[in-house]
């Protein structure tokens, strides 16, 4: 038998087996008689660690709230049947950083790959790693480069904890707290006051508003002016952000 080194990993080979008897003549030269050649065979090498995934990307264009769609080349050694394992946590990351907060998805699709169940307007670094299978062992690459990204503003939860104070014959002091969940930088808020104990904001929209006032993002509290003495209300307040790319509104 004979061991044959510095093969490539995940290669198949095709070899045949042939003998050669030399004989020494009387001249001193050498005779070389090749015998029958075997059939054919053939063997695949194991696969091996592959190489890292090259040149990661985010397709800016293809941003939303919650999903983002990244790219990638393919690994130059590939090595084996690659699958991939995108890694992605919130923040930065570095070597030394603890992966005990990052997450993963498997796939084995060809990229480009789109992330979904993001949270809206947060800062993301994502890498990827070429994985190979080998029986029980798993094989895998070092990272890819790491991206940053963000995604984008979405609507906000709603405000939380709203309270009134210092009631006045025609004026009461209003406060609340922002949402749970700014998902953006709350540009405004809109307050809205109807007459009447039990108003469904939903249904009620902006007709008949008794006061319709707004105030900046950053402030928490207003005082309505103006109120009709001995007279019932009822008051929401919905925070708004508004999307950079396109200008839009989005409220609570």
């Amino acid at each position: 038998s004979i061991r044959i080194r510095e093969l490539k990993p995940f290669t198949r080979y095709t070899y045949i087996v042939q003998a050669l008897v030399e004989h020494e003549r009387d001249n001193g030269r050498k005779l070389s008689l090749w015998g029958e050649r075997s059939p054919k065979q053939s063997f695949t090498t194991l696969q091996a660690e592959p190489s890292p995934p090259l040149n990661l990307s985010v397709n800016e264009k293809s941003k939303t709230s919650t999903s983002v769609t990244i790219d990638w080349h393919l690994p130059l050694s590939p090595n084996g049947n690659n699958t991939y394992v995108i890694n992605y946590r919130v923040g930065s990351y570095n070597i030394s950083t603890s992966t005990a907060d990052t997450k993963q998805t498997n796939t084995r699709a060809a990229p480009p790959y789109t992330l979904t169940g993001l949270q809206p307007f947060t800062s993301y670094t994502v890498w990827v790693r070429a994985v190979n299978k080998e029986e029980s062992s798993t094989l895998e690459s070092d990272p890819s480069n790491l991206q940053r990204f963000k995604t984008l503003t979405d609507a906000p939860s709603q405000p939380q904890r709203l309270r009134y104070m210092n009631t006045q014959r025609t004026s009461v002091y209003f406060m609340w707290d922002p949402p749970l969940h700014l998902n953006g930088v709350i540009e405004k808020y809109n307050i809205m006051l109807a007459e009447g104990r039990s108003v469904n904001p939903r249904t009620h929209g902006n007709k008949s508003l008794a006061v319709q006032m707004t105030v900046n993002g950053s402030i928490s509290n207003t005082t309505p002016m103006n109120l009709t003495e001995l007279t019932w209300y009822s008051v929401w307040i919905v925070a708004v952000n508004v999307r950079k790319t396109d200008g839009k509104q989005l409220t609570s």
